[in-house]
C-alpha cells in the first residue's frame, strides 16, 4: 500500500510539473514566435498546446504501465500496440486528408489518448494503483482555463502583454493551492526543491 501511494504521488507531481511547464510554453508560444521568427512561422504557435498535451499524455503512459511490467504481462503491449497502430493509420488517412497538418496533430493526440487509456485499464486490472485521476483532471481543467484566458484578445502593448501572460502562468500553482489540489506540505517541498535548483545554478 505504501509503495502504491508513492507511485500515485510521483505521477501527480509529474503531471503538475508538466502542466506548469506546458502551460508556460503554450501561453508564451506566440510571443516567442514573434520575437524569434518571421510572420510565415507565426501560425505554428497554435500547434504548441496540442503538442504539449500529446506529450503529457505520452508521459502518463509510462507511469500507468507499471502494473503491466510488475505483473510481467508484457504481452498486453503487443495487443495495445497493434490496436493503436491500426487506429493511427485510419485516423491519419481520415484526418490528414480532411485537415492537413491539423489533422495529423489531432490524430496523434487521439491515438495517444487511446493508447494511454488502454495501458491504464490493463495495468489497473493487474496491479491497481490510485493515481488520483480526479485531482489530475481538475488540475488539467485549471491549466486549460488559464490558457483560454491568455488567448482572449485584449489590447496591450508588447511589454505589458508579456507581463500579463507571465502573470497568468504564475497563477497556476496558486489556483491549485486555493482549490486544495496541492497541500501546504507539498508547497513547502516544492519551495525547497526550487531553492536547491537555484543554488546549483548559481554555482
Amino acid at each position: 500500500a505504501g509503495a502504491k501511494g508513492v507511485y500515485g504521488r510521483v505521477f501527480y507531481y509529474y503531471l503538475l510539473t508538466m502542466l506548469f511547464v506546458g502551460l508556460g510554453l503554450s501561453v508564451m508560444a506566440d510571443t516567442v514566435m514573434v520575437m524569434m521568427t518571421t510572420p510565415a512561422f507565426y501560425p505554428a504557435a497554435d500547434l504548441v498546446p496540442l503538442v504539449v498535451l500529446t506529450m503529457i499524455i505520452l508521459g502518463a503512459k509510462y507511469h500507468f504501465e507499471f502494473g503491466i511490467l510488475y505483473s510481467k504481462q508484457t504481452r498486453y503491449y503487443l495487443y495495445i500496440n497493434f490496436a493503436s497502430g491500426g487506429v493511427h493509420l485510419a485516423f491519419n488517412w481520415v484526418f490528414v486528408k480532411a485537415m492537413g497538418l491539423w489533422g495529423a496533430m489531432y490524430a496523434s493526440l487521439l491515438v495517444q489518448l487511446m493508447t494511454t487509456g488502454l495501458v491504464y485499464l490493463v495495468s489497473q486490472r493487474l496491479y491497481p494503483i490510485d493515481y488520483g485521476l480526479g485531482k489530475s483532471l481538475k488540475a488539467l481543467a485549471v491549466a486549460c482555463t488559464i490558457y483560454a484566458l491568455s488567448s482572449y484578445p485584449i489590447q496591450l502593448d508588447y511589454g505589458l502583454m508579456i507581463a500579463y501572460k507571465l502573470a497568468l502562468v504564475a497563477c497556476f500553482p496558486f489556483v491549485l493551492a486555493i482549490l486544495g489540489l496541492i497541500t501546504k506540505d507539498e508547497i513547502f517541498r516544492a519551495k525547497q526543491l526550487v531553492a536547491v535548483m537555484v543554488g546549483k545554478l548559481r554555482k
